[in-house]
């Protein structure tokens, strides 16, 4: 599979630019590439071997993430060599949008990377600059009891 067509995907999905997005991912996935593989050269120990839907959970929208999900039948619960899932890394960079969507589609929200971290612990450590950090941390919390 071709670097150049899947650093198009990462720019189009860190750029925000959707609609370019899913086209790029679905030309991609016609020709035969795994959904949940790794993309072509993610050296070792950077992007942690992310497969596309650790690239869509860094989306400003769940959009990417419905494409890989639902058409594409993308593992929610995939790991990176780090042993992050795709809800962890939302949930870090603040992506509550994404964070939901990835919850309502089973998310395992007790997953741990390989350093231990779980959903809570990278919510709670991140600084709350916005509202949305505050939802996202009360969304999380209200999680966490409910199991």
């Amino acid at each position: 599979m071709s670097v150049q067509k899947a650093d198009n995907i990462k720019a189009a999905i860190q750029c925000n630019d959707v609609q370019t997005a899913i086209g790029l991912i679905d030309e991609f996935l016609a020709s035969g590439f795994n959904v949940d593989s790794p993309l072509p050269y993610n050296p070792k120990g950077f992007e942690n071997n992310w497969s596309l839907i650790f690239w869509a959970s860094l989306c400003q929208t769940d959009e990417i993430l419905r494409c890989i999900v639902e058409k594409h039948r993308g593992n929610v619960n995939v790991r990176d060599s780090s042993g992050y899932t795709p809800l962890l890394l939302c949930a870090f960079h603040g992506k509550f949008q994404c964070v939901k969507y990835l919850v309502e589609h089973g998310a395992d929200i007790n997953a741990r990377s390989n350093f231990g971290e779980s959903l809570e612990e990278l919510v709670l450590r991140k600084p709350q600059t916005s509202d949305k950090d505050l939802e996202l941390r009360e969304y999380v919390q209200k999680l966490i009891r409910n199991t």
